[in-house]
């Protein structure tokens, strides 16, 4: 007999139709913000953390930090 999961997935959600016309602008503008920058495999992790404190500190910061 199978076991029933607890955790039952929805696959409409993931539908692209299904996000919101917002949501799609807040993914555009992160996409555009984290190509300004290079890449995670361009640099080492010092110089990341340096990078993603300074992106925190500055007007930039998307989640208000």
């Amino acid at each position: 007999m199978p076991l029933k999961s607890d955790l039952s997935i929805n696959a409409e959600k993931f539908h692209p139709n299904a996000v919101s016309n917002q949501t799609q602008e807040v993914n555009e503008d992160l996409m555009k913000m984290f190509d300004k920058g290079p890449k995670w495999y361009e640099v080492s992790d010092s110089t990341s953390t340096v990078l993603n404190d300074q992106f925190e500190s500055s007007e930039n910061s998307f989640f208000g930090h």
